[in-house]
């Protein structure tokens, strides 16, 4: 049967089907119920096929089966003879759920007393059977008919009672044979044997009163005489004999030790396991399970004895369906409790935990047993309340009882314990979650120990890692105590008095927790050089091992390896500090790796250290870029020595084309630091291996640092030299030479005439500069045009210029002077002839003379109108800037266009 099917109430009605033989022997159904489970008569033959019993006189007598059906129902079958002559048979089968039969329902002897068993045969379909309406009043248990059974069927032989009983729960089940032929005798054996079981597991057992052919689970109990059949345990009941190891059964072993001759009494006891049986009753075989029901309620006699109990049978009995109640379960705790703390059991603690956090009652009960126990032994308790913390979770009720536990427990260990012990106690204390709030305790046992360890050197090395750990506080008075530290192992004890490099080494060969301690101390306590490369190496050995050391965080070997790089790094010798920034650079590191390098700048003790590494252990290319990357980005650090790393680094793999992202990294901080100075021999190799990779912004930024020493270079030639090797190896990029063409712009403007023309004869022997002759030539011409460069100036010159021509334009050249009378131009000349001297009459001469020469040359440079342009089309082109000036004439133009802002910017 399925374990977990609901208990319902008896129903109204049952499902069944009659079956008879008509013609030809042909089995039919004579009535049935629409919901009858199986298909037809024929099928229920097979699957249960039961006979009348044939008696002496050639008549028959009913048969009756329970059998399994499946996991809801059961099956039962009725096989009758109408006239009771052999031959002549009828069968019925009804479907019965499984709750009809259980405990609070009807029991198996109302069904043979109540059950309709006779329908019409009329052939027809019809309503299922109807049961009397006094089912659900049925009583729980029948009367007593063990004791009937015993009295009237066994002779009072309880112990055939018990062979009977220990064969139907075995494998093979129980085959009786030579049983008298009379229906009802069978019937009441077989409620006998059903009265030795709890209800709940009656439901469970099954039964035939005669031969019973079966497709389904065989039955438990069957009447048979037949001599082939092996699947039963045989028991002839006119020659009964006990069956081997069929009395050694759990269940019949105690139905065996309640025996007092007195089947009532023994009756009431077999009721007192219907609640295990309740529970115990599930989709498990029926010998299985009352095995369970037994050893349960033997479980629950031996809570009342002083016997040891096993910890999972009683917590198995706490957890079970049928969990012990009252004073049963209060003895059970009890039990529990004996073994949570005599034995340290913490799955006894742990289930007597959760009972008390769930009975208020129950601690209440148990609370004079911890307060006896917290005066004998303490440590009892408090392995208990620990356990109970542990699997719980943190109760503020049960910290104050381990406090007490853990500060008795101390005491004794301090005053009366060996070594090993205290240390013990110690340590357990030491590890406790600080939730538990035992620090003061801890500090206080510490302390305490001082004067013990004063004597025995183990004590004291675990006082200062206990001080480590957990006691920062305390840790200089432990180190303070000189008589402490002199009872110390050897290495240890002169470690931490000379905070010495000779003094740390020895602890290599100790365990890790003593080196790095005398580490922590040494940087601590001195500046002295206290690591060398031996230590080192030890401290990386232990980090990569990721070894486990029983130390807080500060004393580990990621920590001392971050504390010697960022901020004791004089306490490494010279080598040793080699060998440590060579581990933090091949660590991956990267925030470690900025922080040394701003600490070991500060030192001026990175570079060029750093270079030498990188060069030495042949990093990759990749690498490489990524140190030099993470190091550029520390602040202190001066931007020449990082500059001057990556040059270095490029030097050192020639200048490859697989250095091409040190280039582009280089060239980035170079454009960060536009100030910076660096070497024409690295700025040309620079330029060189750029170009050479058409690396244009790279290329870009390493010229622009040219021109700026080109600025402030005395050396024209130089200079020259260098511009023409720009535009030789630079002409793969428009925008690398109109970088430069803008620079030289830029540069010219800046330049004196003086210098202007000494550029002017230089370059004159360089072929394949014609641009930026054009740009040297046309500055000349602005400088000879505004020779002071101030505009000002410039404007009133230009003015005064204007002027005067407007002056003998408007005197000359109007049309309504067609003649000049000479005479007059003379006279009014007169004035100039008298004031001035004849030389400086010469000089106005000359002026004029030129000036008109001048402006007839400008006349003839103009550009001409044509075919395609006009004067006026000439004349607004240059005005916008989208001409060239062919002369002075058009440059007037064209600067006056500029000044008046006609031109596009976009052209500037």
């Amino acid at each position: 049967m399925e374990q977990g099917l609901k208990v319902a109430s008896v129903p109204d009605t049952l499902d069944y089907l009659m079956a008879g033989y008509g013609e030809d022997d042909v089995l039919v159904a004579l009535a049935r119920s629409e919901d009858f489970p199986v298909g037809d008569a024929a099928q229920c033959r097979r699957q249960l096929s039961l006979e009348p019993m044939t008696l002496g006189d050639s008549s028959n007598a009913p048969a009756l089966a329970l059998s399994k059906s499946d996991d809801e129902r059961a099956m039962l079958v009725y096989a009758w003879s109408p006239d009771r002559q052999e031959g002549s048979a009828c069968y019925q089968y009804v479907s019965i759920p499984y709750d009809l039969l259980r405990p609070n329902n009807a029991g198996l002897r109302w069904l043979l007393d109540n059950l309709p068993l006779d329908v019409a045969r009329d052939g027809d379909s019809g309503a299922a059977l109807a049961l009397p309406d006094n089912a659900e009043a049925v009583a729980t248990r029948p009367e007593n008919r063990f004791g009937t059974v015993l009295n009237e069927l066994l002779d009072e032989d309880f112990d055939l009672a018990m062979t009977l009983a220990g064969a139907l729960l075995q494998e093979r089940k129980l085959m009786i044979r030579n049983f008298p032929a009379d229906f009802e005798r069978r019937l009441d054996l077989v409620a006998g044997l059903r009265g030795l079981l709890p209800d709940a597991a009656t439901v469970k057992l099954s039964f035939s009163t005669n031969d019973l052919q079966t497709q389904l689970e065989p039955p438990h109990i069957v009447f048979s005489d037949s001599d082939d059949d092996t699947r039963y345990w045989a028991l002839n009941w006119n020659n009964p004999e006990a069956m081997a190891g069929g009395r050694e059964h759990p269940y019949v072993r105690l139905l065996s030790g309640w025996w007092r001759e007195d089947s009532d009494s023994f009756a009431e006891r077999i009721d007192s396991l219907e609640a295990l049986a309740v529970a115990a009753m599930g989709d498990g075989d029926l010998s299985d399970e009352l095995a369970a029901v037994a050893e349960r309620h033997l479980l629950d006699q031996r809570t009342l004895t002083e016997d040891a109990l096993e910890t999972g049978a009683m917590i198995g009995a706490l957890s079970s369906a049928a969990p012990p109640t009252g004073e049963l379960r209060l003895r059970y705790i009890r039990k529990l409790l004996e073994n949570a703390l005599q034995n340290r059991d913490v799955v006894a603690g742990k289930r007597v935990a959760e009972e008390l956090d769930e009975d208020a009652r129950l601690e209440a009960e148990l609370a004079g047993l911890f307060d006896k126990m917290l005066e004998s032994q303490p440590d009892t308790v408090y392995v208990f309340a620990r356990n109970r913390l542990n699997h719980l979770g943190i109760d503020e009720k049960w910290i104050p009882r381990l406090q007490a536990a853990a500060r008795d427990s101390l005491e004794v260990a301090i005053e009366e314990g060996d070594v090993p012990t205290l240390i013990s106690w110690l340590e357990l204390i030491a590890h406790e979650p600080l939730s538990y709030q035992l620090q003061d305790i801890l500090r206080d046992g510490v302390l305490a120990s001082i004067e013990r360890a004063q004597d025995n050197g183990e004590l004291g090395i675990h006082l200062i890692l206990i001080a480590a750990r957990r006691l920062p506080g305390i840790a200089d008075t432990l180190y303070e105590d000189e008589s402490l530290i002199a009872a110390l192992p050897a290495k240890m004890s002169r470690a931490l008095r000379d905070n010495s490099a000779e003094a740390l080494e020895p602890l290599i060969e100790e365990t890790a927790e003593y080196f790095l301690l005398a580490l922590f101390h040494g940087i601590e306590t001195s500046d002295e050089q206290l690591v060398t490369i031996a230590s080192v190496e030890y401290l990386w050995t232990l980090f990569a091992s990721e070894k486990r050391v029983d130390l807080p965080v500060i004393y580990r070997p990621p920590a001392m390896i971050r504390l010697l790089a960022t901020q004791a790094s004089h306490q490494l010798s010279d080598n040793a500090l080699d060998l440590h920034l060579r581990h933090v650079l091949i660590s991956d590191d990267r925030e470690l790796l900025v922080e040394a390098a701003s600490h070991l700048a500060k030192r001026d003790a990175l570079f060029p250290r750093l270079s030498t590494l990188l060069e030495e252990d042949e990093f990759t290319l990749d690498r490489v870029l990524s140190i030099l990357n993470a190091v550029s980005g520390v602040d202190n650090l001066a931007p020449r020595d990082v500059i001057d790393a990556y040059f270095g680094m490029l030097d050192f793999y020639d200048w490859e084309a697989a250095t091409q992202p040190l280039m582009e990294a280089l060239a980035r901080l170079m454009t960060k630091n536009p100030a910076l100075h660096v070497s024409y021999r690295h700025l040309w190799k620079c330029f060189e291996s750029c170009s050479g990779l058409h690396l244009e912004t790279a290329t870009r930024t390493t010229v622009t640092h040219l021109f700026q020493q080109f600025e402030d270079e005395e050396d024209i030639p130089l200079v020259v030299d260098g511009i023409e090797r720009i535009c030789r190896q630079g002409n793969w990029s428009r925008t690398l030479l109109n970088t430069l063409y803008d620079w030289w712009r830029e540069h010219t403007h800046r330049c004196t005439l003086t210098q202007l023309q000494r550029l002017e004869r230089e370059l004159e022997a360089h072929r394949h500069l014609e641009p930026l002759k054009q740009i040297l030539r046309t500055a000349l011409a602005m400088r000879r045009w505004m020779p002071d460069r101030d505009p000002a100036n410039f404007a009133q010159v230009i003015n005064a210029a204007c002027t005067l021509v407007e002056h003998i334009t408007d005197a000359f050249d109007h049309a309504h002077l067609t003649d000049i009378d000479p005479q007059t131009v003379r006279r009014e000349l007169a004035l100039v002839r008298d004031i001035l001297s004849a030389d400086e009459r010469h000089i106005l001469a000359n002026n004029l003379r030129n000036l008109a020469h001048l402006m007839t040359q400008m006349a003839e440079n103009r550009s001409k109108p044509s075919l395609i342009r006009s004067d006026d089309s000439i004349d607004r082109q240059l005005n916008l800037g989208e001409a060239q000036p062919h002369g002075s004439i058009d440059m007037m133009k064209w600067v006056a266009g500029y000044l008046d802002g006609a031109h596009n910017p976009s052209d500037e």
